[in-house]
């Protein structure tokens, strides 16, 4: 199963370069993150999560439960 930062992406059409542009960060990072390499930062996965809609919980099931 993919990373659902790469689901949106894929989702909305987007290249890892735009997205990484609509977040503020760079494109390698977005790479990172959706080949598991990297996780979200704790600190801005509630940012992330009002920017794009994915939940917190699915950015980093390891902090955040669905419940």
């Amino acid at each position: 199963m993919s990373h659902p930062i790469k689901q949106y992406r894929e989702a909305h059409g987007l290249t890892q370069l735009e997205l990484a542009e609509l977040l503020g960060v760079s494109r390698p990072l977005i790479g990172h993150i959706e080949n598991g390499e990297k996780v979200v930062k704790a600190e801005v996965a509630p940012v992330w999560e009002s920017i794009l809609g994915i939940p917190r919980h699915e950015l980093r099931p390891d902090l955040w439960s669905s419940n």
